[in-house]
């Protein structure tokens, strides 16, 4: 009984070990992930402003297309 019952407490320590590495794993894919998105953001707020930026050169460029007509 003392046999098995050692055993089965290294099965558990095992299985805590696995779950606790497996676990901070997932933590650091996370906060990858995290990272990711924060820099997605970032992305997409640059392009959005440089989408601003553009429609303001054309309409420039189309005011003064009608000015010279």
């Amino acid at each position: 009984v003392e046999a098995d019952r050692q055993q089965l407490l290294e099965r558990v320590e095992k299985q805590e070990q696995d779950h606790k590495t497996h676990a901070l794993a997932l933590e650091e894919k996370n906060r990858d992930a995290e990272n990711q998105i924060k820099d997605l953001k970032e992305t997409i707020f640059e392009l959005e402003d440089q989408v601003e930026q553009q429609r303001a050169v054309r309409l420039h460029t189309n005011q003064t297309i009608l000015d010279l007509e």
